[in-house]
C-alpha cells in the first residue's frame, strides 16, 4: 500500500506524496513522500498525482555603472504523475511510476505580481521580463545543459522502486527503499537527464501520540553519469525529508513538511551570453511543504503545496492534488 494504517497511531494517513520538481532537479531520481509502515498482502495500490509548477529564477550582477540581468528558469507547468504498486508480502512493496510534463507560459505571472505589490515582497525579477513566457538557460558545470524557449509536452522518466518493512513496534516502523530510474524522458525536453540514475532510502516513521506522527526520510541519489565516470557529471544528492502529521479525525489529518536537497550541481551555472557566474543554484534547496490528506470512503485524497524557503533554491510555487485507492487482490 502507499499508506497503511499502523495500530498504534490508529488514523496515521502518511506524509505528503510528492516528488521533486525544481528545473535542477528534475532529470535526476527524487523520492516521495513514503511511510516506513509496511502494508497488506496482496495489495494492489493506484496514485494518480498532479502538479502545477510555476518559477522564476534569476539573478542581477554589478559590473562598475553596469547592471546585469541573469535569467535561468521562467516557466509553469504541469505533470501528471501515475504511480501503481503491489505488496506480495505485508513487508514488501513493489511498484512503478512514470510522469507525462508540458511546460507553457501559463497564466500566474500577473497574480503573482499583483500579491507581491500589494505585501511590499520581491517579485524575483519577474518586473524585468514579459509575462507568461517559457524559459530555461542553464549552462551547468556538472555536464549537463538545460535549454527550453517554447512549449513543450513530452514523456518523462520511468521509475521502478522497491520497500521493505523490515521493523514494525507499536510507536514506530523502519523500512528501506530503493529506486531505480529508467531514461525515458530526455534532456531536449527537460524531462530527464538521459541516463538512470540508483537510489536508497531509510523511512523512519515514529507516532508520538493518537493525534500525532512524525515522518523522516533520508536518502541518497547517484546520478547514471557518475555510474559511468563522466568526467563531467552531477553530485550525488542527499535528501531529507520530515514531515509531522496532525491527526483531526479519523478522516482528515493536517501535515506539515520540510525537504532539504543538496544541488547536482558542483560550482553553480554559467551564461555564455555574458560569461557571468552564479553560486545560487548549487546551495540545497530547502522547501516547505504543507497540505491536507482526507479519506473519502477508503479512498485517500490529498491537496497540498510548497514553496522554496532560506536558501530561495527552488521552485517558487508547486501545487499538488494526489488520490489513491488500494485494492486486495484475495478478498
Amino acid at each position: 500500500m502507499f499508506f497503511s494504517i499502523p495500530l498504534f497511531s490508529g488514523d496515521a494517513k502518511g506524509p505528503l506524496w510528492g516528488k521533486n520538481y525544481y528545473v535542477l532537479f528534475l532529470p535526476y531520481y527524487s523520492f516521495p513522500g513514503m511511510e516506513a509502515a509496511p502494508g497488506r498482502k496482496s495489495d494492489l495500490s493506484f496514485n494518480l498525482s498532479q502538479y502545477l509548477v510555476q518559477d522564476i529564477v534569476t539573478e542581477f550582477h554589478q559590473y562598475g555603472d553596469t547592471l546585469i540581468k541573469e535569467r535561468y528558469i521562467d516557466y509553469e507547468g504541469y505533470i501528471f504523475e501515475p504511480t501503481v504498486s503491489f505488496n506480495p508480502l505485508d513487508t514488501l512493496e513493489i511498484g512503478l511510476t512514470t510522469r507525462f510534463h508540458v511546460y507553457y507560459g501559463g497564466f500566474l505571472d500577473p497574480v503573482f505580481e499583483a500579491f507581491h505589490s500589494l505585501f511590499s515582497f520581491p517579485n524575483g525579477g519577474r518586473e524585468s521580463y514579459g509575462q507568461n513566457e517559457v524559459f530555461i538557460n542553464l549552462h551547468t558545470t556538472s555536464g549537463m545543459d538545460f535549454s527550453l524557449g517554447e512549449p513543450t509536452a513530452a514523456f518523462g522518466d520511468t521509475d521502478l522502486f522497491v520497500k521493505w518493512s523490515f521493523l514494525h513496534l507499536k510507536f514506530m516502523d523502519l523500512a528501506l527503499f530503493s529506486a531505480i530510474k529508467l531514461p525515458t524522458g530526455s534532456i531536449e525536453s527537460v524531462t530527464g537527464s538521459g541516463y538512470g540514475d540508483v537510489a536508497l532510502s531509510l523511512l523512519a516513521d515514529f507516532y508520538i501520540t493518537k493525534w500525532l506522527a512524525v515522518y523522516v526520510q533520508n536518502g541518497f541519489t547517484v546520478p547514471g553519469q557518475m555510474l559511468l565516470k563522466n568526467t563531467l557529471s552531477p553530485e550525488p544528492i542527499y535528501s531529507l525529508l520530515t514531515s509531522v502529521e496532525f491527526i483531526l479525525s479519523r478522516k482528515i489529518s493536517l501535515i506539515a513538511q520540510f525537504r532539504l536537497c543538496t544541488s547536482p550541481i558542483k560550482e553553480g551555472v554559467t551564461v555564455p551570453e555574458n560569461i557571468t557566474h552564479s553560486v545560487k543554484l548549487h546551495k540545497p534547496m530547502t522547501d516547505i511543504q504543507a497540505g491536507v490528506v482526507m479519506d473519502l470512503s477508503g479512498y485517500r485524497l490529498q491537496m497540498g503545496f510548497e514553496e522554496d524557503a532560506f536558501t530561495n533554491n527552488g521552485a517558487d510555487l508547486i501545487v499538488n492534488i494526489s488520490l489513491s485507492k488500494s485494492f486486495n487482490l484475495h478478498r
